[in-house]
């Protein structure tokens, strides 16, 4: 069934519902609300800087990790429209349009598989030059609703957004570069899960030693003095999920 354009949720009560969100969890539920109101399951709002992006999203936290830690955000097409756009746009990952060098088809096509296939982005002019944008993207293309039927009222909602994120205290995901292999990274995510060297070095076909050996190398990379540490920093930094 088509929506018309009175459903779902307008700009001005998404307004209404940040002004009054309390904390993060708030927050985050107010702009999934939102999205999902609109037929779109994704929400994501960047802050473009440079090389440093930094964000806070409900996007898989697989998808999350690889996108900061891989850097995609350096071939993320919707993130170079949204550098120099000046209007809201909508988008699919299926438009060659998107898409100008290999590794950016490769990029949307990696995204298609996860359900990342068509959007809605409202570029931000932030201060100081900066830019910033809000996604809402999902598997399925929504109808045409109020999302597009106000320019003004979706930029200037945008503007409204990005003050305020800027204000509170919402946790982004601004994940230092990780300097572990991907070996690493599976042991300490194994450990966050209770598992112990054993049974990591069981499930991993290789002996315990083995096991501490590769906890040993991750201990002198962070600096750290116990495996404990180790694991803290690696949820602190959202390299491995809690």
């Amino acid at each position: 069934m088509r929506r018309n354009e009175r459903e779902g949720p307008s700009w001005d009560e998404l307004r209404d519902w940040l002004s009054v969100a309390s904390d993060d969890h708030e927050t985050r539920a107010a702009l999934r609300r939102f999205a999902r109101g609109h037929g779109f399951r994704w929400f994501t709002y960047l802050w473009l800087q440079d090389t440093n992006i930094r964000g806070i999203s409900n996007y898989p936290s697989d998808w999350q990790r690889r996108y900061l830690t891989q850097k995609l955000a350096l071939i993320d097409p919707i993130v170079t429209l949204a550098r120099h756009a000046n209007s809201a746009f909508s988008w699919s990952n299926g438009s060659n349009v998107l898409a100008h060098s290999r590794q950016q088809a490769q990029f949307m096509r990696d995204a298609g598989q996860i359900g990342i296939r068509f959007g809605y982005t409202i570029p931000i002019k932030a201060g100081y030059g900066m830019r910033a944008a809000l996604t809402l993207s999902g598997p399925d293309a929504p109808s045409e609703n109020v999302l597009t039927a106000d320019q003004f009222y979706a930029l200037s909602a945008g503007a409204f957004l990005h003050g305020y994120l800027e204000r509170s205290s919402v946790t982004a995901f601004d994940a230092p570069e990780c300097p572990l292999t991907h070996y690493q990274l599976e042991c300490l995510s194994w450990l966050v899960q209770g598992k112990t060297n054993k049974e990591i070095g069981i499930i991993r076909g290789v002996t315990e030693r083995a096991v501490e050996l590769q906890l040993s190398a991750v201990r002198e990379k962070l600096g750290t003095v116990s495996t404990i540490q180790s694991v803290a920093i690696a949820v602190e930094r959202k390299w491995v999920l809690a």
